[in-house]
């Protein structure tokens, strides 16, 4: 499972869901990111204590994000990037990260907006 990681609330969001998508599966999570800016320590650890059994990777992206995306998308079963808001892909995570992942991913990407899914 991929997380395409970023620095807004869009992104907390999509960490919330990807810890629990991961350990709902039982798959290794492996968070791509960019000159360190993310939605934080504090958040990931906090969810690593929540989810406990997911293993965890950083994969730091230095170059081009399109390539990145596209070799991990290849071995996920999922991405997951988040959105700003409710208006659709024009609210994609900035960064170029989350953009790659939405092009370039071969595998199922979810998108989860700022506010998080609702059940």
């Amino acid at each position: 499972m991929v997380l395409a990681d970023g620095p807004s609330a869009a992104a907390r969001a999509a960490a919330e869901f990807t810890f629990a998508e991961a350990a709902q599966r039982g798959v290794e999570l492996v968070v791509l990111h960019t000159r360190g800016r993310g939605v934080g320590t504090q958040v990931l650890s906090k969810l690593r204590e929540e989810h406990p059994d997911v293993k965890v990777s950083f994969r730091r992206i230095s170059g081009r994000a399109r390539r990145a995306a596209t070799e991990i998308g290849a071995r996920a079963q999922l991405a997951v990037v988040g959105v700003r808001g409710h208006t659709g892909f024009v609210d994609v995570l900035s960064g170029s990260v989350g953009r790659a992942v939405l092009r370039h991913a071969s595998c199922t990407v979810a998108v989860v907006p700022a506010g998080g899914v609702r059940a």
